[in-house]
């Protein structure tokens, strides 16, 4: 096994990204190790696409199973990865006493971070999400799509189920009036992806909330809709141009 000696560890330049660093501290059998955190049904798919090099289309096609689901195993298992490698070298880092200063990087990253919404009926809003909205889904309650992300989880009753009431005017910054909606998560485009994603809801059959408006601001417009999921959250999607 070829380890990093303290002299070398100690000259790693500042520049250096984290990341950067935390690949000069890892060797092949600590990457295997985070490997076998895998249950087998993500472990396969992840091996194949990252050693194999093989896509998810091909992979989906080879094991037999859905191409959203394959997409969905492959970056939960990334996610597993990454947490359980930085784990493995700040054990590391404890070991051969490379600071407190490394040791205090590697603990404060965030890695991701998801809105829990509690749902009346898990199984319908999950495939909500999936067909209507296309987010990825995974049997843990995770749905996300380009960097929009929730963990759903079932509620013990429908009183547990609370989407946001309408916000109050707001003096700024034109003496806004607030949406014509409650607002439960605000997700950003730009000014013509909003439209696209707006065309793409509607066929797909989502329910609006609200059809895409246009709002001056200042030397800008703006456009903006919002979708419910079936429990009433909405999702409004902005941007500008």
């Amino acid at each position: 096994m070829h380890e990093l000696p303290l002299k070398e560890a100690e000259d790693i330049p500042d520049e250096l990204s984290l990341e950067d660093q935390l690949k000069l501290k890892l060797d092949i059998e600590e990457v295997w190790q985070a490997f076998d955190v895998l249950d087998e049904k993500y472990r396969t798919p992840t091996l194949m696409h990252f050693i194999g090099g093989y896509k998810a289309k091909e992979i989906s096609l080879l094991l037999g199973i859905p191409l959203r689901t394959t997409e969905t195993r492959i970056r939960r298992s990334k996610a597993i990865i990454k947490q359980e490698l930085i784990e493995l070298v700040e054990q590391s880092a404890q070991d051969i006493k490379l600071g407190e200063d490394f040791v205090g990087k590697v603990k404060a990253r965030i890695k991701n971070a998801l809105q829990v919404r509690l749902v009346s009926n898990l199984p319908e809003a999950q495939n909500y999400y999936q067909e209507v909205l296309g987010f990825t889904v995974d049997d843990w309650g995770h749905v996300e799509r380009d960097g929009v992300g929730f963990l759903l989880q079932q509620a013990q009753g429908p009183d547990d189920v609370r989407p946001n009431n309408k916000p109050a005017k707001s003096s700024y910054p034109q003496d806004w009036p607030g949406p014509p909606t409650s607002w439960d998560t605000c997700a950003y485009s730009d000014y013509d992806g909003v439209q696209s994603l707006y065309e793409e809801f509607l066929s797909r059959g989502a329910v609006i909330a609200y059809t895409p408006q246009i709002e001056d601001i200042g030397d800008r417009k703006w456009k903006e809709f919002a979708v419910k999921d079936l429990d009433g959250y909405v999702i409004v999607f902005g941007g500008g141009k």
